[in-house]
Formats: structure tokens, C-alpha cells, sequence
């Protein structure tokens, strides 16, 4: 599917397993992957978020990816209970969540406070045949691995954190569920052992501005989703302003 931005700015994406739809905004019980840009802005997120018949809460969210022009292709495939979201011709996910197994419903558009144009829009069903073991733990500590910043760790944690990383990402299609196993084991093992290098006293300074102005918003001021990725990204700031973990990482997602 593609999505054009009239006006710069893109919130609009796909319902999944939607059902119970009434008239008001977002009243529906759906899975929502939904594309987010701001008026502008050289790059683009994605998130899921799940609605009962009103917003929950966000359930994942990509990374910062860069934008390609004025179509931003979006991708979604559903194996088995497991979403897997792709962008841009992309061969690997950019956000995968595992959804409960018998999870059933039906696929609409959302589009919200943006101009926006669907098109090529289309729905394939076939029969999936898993031909090696199952990635999508994998695929999703592949995800968590996108919020560690070079700049938050020491050079040789961050090192064999990298290569970790890669290794996962270069399994091929049909590799075994034990080689699977093995490379989850050691990307989680290298995220483990990641130590927080020494920060500046400016770093933490200007973190220490950013939460003061985030702790100002108001959520009436705003939707109540991109109020929850606030106040998510804020409580992580919070957090490693007490830890002395990565400020670099936390200060960027703020």
C-alpha cells in the first residue's frame, strides 16, 4: 500500500483484525499500524497501537526511518499470530508483535488529523508453509536492539553488540530453529553486557532541560497516542537521568 502526504504531514495506516466498529473516531476494536510524520520532517516512524473501541495504548514502535520521497510503501504481513511490518521495499521488519493465536477479525484504513491518499491498496491470502524455524522472537529483539546509540557505551561492549546484531539479521530464511536459538542467545547476551560510557556534565544538562519542558505538556493538548509515546519516552528519560544509562539514546527518543 502506498500513502502520499498532502500536506506534509502523514498519520494514517492500516487497521488489523478490526471488528466492532462504531461511528466515532477510533471507535473500533483493532490492531493499528499506523505511519507517523511530522510536517517537514526528513523521516518517518511506525507504531502499532491497539484500540477497544478506544485508544489502549502503543504496543511497538520502529525506529526512526529516513524518508525516500513523497510515497512512504507500506507492508504488512501476518504469519501465523505473529505481525510482521515492512517499509519501502525493505526485506527486513521495521516492527514485529506477536498478537494472541486465534486472533481473527477484518483490515480497514485509518487516517488521522493529515490529508492523506491511500493507494494500491491490496489484500493477498495464501496459505503459509513455515520453511525454517521461527524468527519472530528474534526479529523482535532485532527491534529492541534499534534504541542503543554508539554513543551511549563503551567501544568494545558496543562492538560485539554490533556483530551480534548483524549476525541475526544475515540468518537465512530456512536457518534452524537451533541456530535461531543460538543467535537470539547471543544479541541478548550482547545487550546485556552493554556498559554505559562516561557522560558530560553538559550531556546530562541538556537532557535534564528536555525533560523539564516534557514534563509540562498537557494531555489534553494532544491525541492520546502520541501523549502515551510522551509520557513513554519521558519515563525512560527519567530513568537515565537516575541510572546513568545511555542519555544520548534517551535524549533522541524524547
Amino acid at each position: 500500500m502506498d500513502i502520499l502526504n498532502a500536506d506534509g504531514m502523514v498519520n494514517a495506516g492500516l487497521y488489523l483484525f478490526a471488528g466492532n466498529a462504531g461511528a466515532g473516531q477510533d471507535d473500533i476494536a483493532a490492531y493499528n499500524v499506523q505511519v507517523e510524520k511530522a510536517l517537514d520532517a526528513g523521516s518517518y516512524t511506525v507504531s502499532l497501537f491497539l484500540f477497544e473501541n478506544a485508544y489502549i495504548g502503543s504496543l511497538a514502535k520502529s525506529g526512526s526511518i529516513l524518508l525516500e520521497g513523497d510515497i512512504i510503501h507500506l507492508r504488512v504481513v501476518v504469519k501465523a499470530n505473529t505481525i510482521f511490518v515492512f517499509t519501502d521495499g525493505g526485506e527486513e521488519p521495521v516492527l514485529t508483535y506477536e498478537v494472541p493465536a486465534g486472533t481473527s477479525g477484518n483490515v480497514g484504513l485509518r487516517s488521522q488529523m493529515a490529508e492523506t491518499t491511500f493507494d494500491n491498496f491490496r489484500l493477498k491470502t495464501e496459505q503459509y508453509v513455515q520453511s525454517g524455524g521461527d524468527k519472530s522472537a528474534l526479529f523482535e529483539l532485532i527491534r529492541q536492539s534499534n534504541r542503543f546509540s554508539e554513543y551511549g557505551y563503551t567501544a568494545e561492549t558496543y562492538a560485539a553488540f554490533r556483530e551480534a546484531v548483524e549476525a541475526a539479521r544475515a540468518l537465512p530464511d530456512d536457518a534452524k530453529q537451533s541456530e535461531i536459538d543460538d543467535c537470539y542467545e547471543r544479541l541478548e547476551r550482547a545487550m546485556g553486557s552493554l556498559r554505559p560510557r562516561d557522560v558530560t556534565a553538559e550531556e546530562r544538562q541538556a537532557l535534564e532541560d528536555l525533560v523539564a519542558v516534557a514534563e509540562k505538556f498537557v494531555p489534553d493538548d494532544y491525541t492520546a497516542e502520541s501523549y502515551g509515546e510522551l509520557i513513554q519516552a519521558l519515563t525512560a528519560a527519567q530513568a537515565a537521568l537516575e541510572s546513568g544509562a545511555d542519555y544520548v539514546s534517551a535524549k533522541t527518543a524524547l
